[in-house]
């Protein structure tokens, strides 16, 4: 059961390095899925049927360091030490979490008379996927991938027709007679004034633009002016965004987990891998 759970991790980790540094395919999100749903399994079934600590927390800790085999923090110099490190930290509360959901596993195992195998496997677990779902989102952070998104803020043009209208009016008054926003914007404007405003808002008026036109893309470049000292904060939020929906669909992977360790371990009994014995228990009484 040990070498199972070192494989499935080679294979989780695997997945998700193609998806985090290659864009993957659906095809890669879904083996990505199914590798973190036998992994989750492997841990199960290992926690409570490996009887030797020693050979579960050794894979325990090769399944994660193996991690690093993909995730290793190649990339620019400066930021390698202090990606390794943060990767170390979750890495290391991750096997803490482990440790915490095996003996979890065997209280449940020992505290009850009849084995709920569901109450077993599910007890704890939350917690692990929970840091593995950091663990993602971490290395979503640092992936190449994460840098190639840029957020462009703007207004939408139907959005910005239903603002201009109540003032329309006020702005036509300003032009020439005879001259409206529905106009080309070389006809409302001198050529000298309209490569001004070309200079001082870094946009391009092309020759067939409308007033509207121009008032449009006046608007959006002011707004991406103020929009741009908070694009720094965009990674750090997409990461959270991603955490929490992570954390959500985790709940799912759970249950499935659950679902299918109760069923294999049934399998295992029926096939006679695996059996049930009842121990007596001793218990103290008092007396008169």
């Amino acid at each position: 059961m040990a070498i199972f759970i070192v494989l499935f991790s080679v294979l989780t980790w695997f997945f998700l390095y193609r998806v985090l540094y290659f864009n993957g395919s659906v095809i890669l999100l879904i083996l990505t899925f199914f590798g973190f749903l036998f992994f989750g399994i492997s841990i199960g079934l290992g926690s409570l049927l490996i009887n030797k600590k020693i050979i579960l927390y050794l894979a325990f800790v090769l399944s994660l360091l193996l991690f690093l085999v993909f995730f290793r923090g190649v990339g620019a110099v400066p930021g390698q030490f202090r990606e390794a490190f943060y990767y170390f930290v979750v890495l290391v509360l991750t096997f803490i979490a482990l440790i915490i959901y095996q003996k979890r596993v065997r209280y449940e195992e020992h505290a009850r008379i009849k084995l709920n195998f569901w109450r077993i496997f599910k007890r704890g677990l939350s917690l692990v996927f929970t840091l593995l779902c950091i663990l993602i989102a971490l290395a979503y952070y640092f992936s190449p991938l994460l840098g190639e998104v840029k957020v462009k803020f703007e207004i939408p043009r139907n959005l910005f027709d239903i603002i201009l209208k109540p003032i329309e009016g006020l702005i036509q008054e300003k032009l020439p007679q005879g001259i409206n926003l529905d106009n080309k914007a070389s006809e409302i404007l001198p050529l000298d004034q309209k490569k001004d405003i070309e200079k001082q808002f870094g946009i391009e008026i092309e020759k067939d633009d409308t007033g509207k036109d121009m008032l449009y893309k006046i608007v959006n470049a002011q707004i991406s002016n103020l929009g741009g000292p908070y694009q720094k904060y965009i990674p750090i939020a997409l990461v959270i965004g991603l955490f929490f929906v992570l954390r959500i669909l985790s709940i799912l992977l759970i249950a499935f987990i659950v679902l299918f360790s109760c069923f294999l371990i049934k399998i295992l009994i029926s096939l006679h891998f695996a059996k049930i014995t009842i121990k007596p228990v001793e218990t103290e009484n008092i007396e008169l």
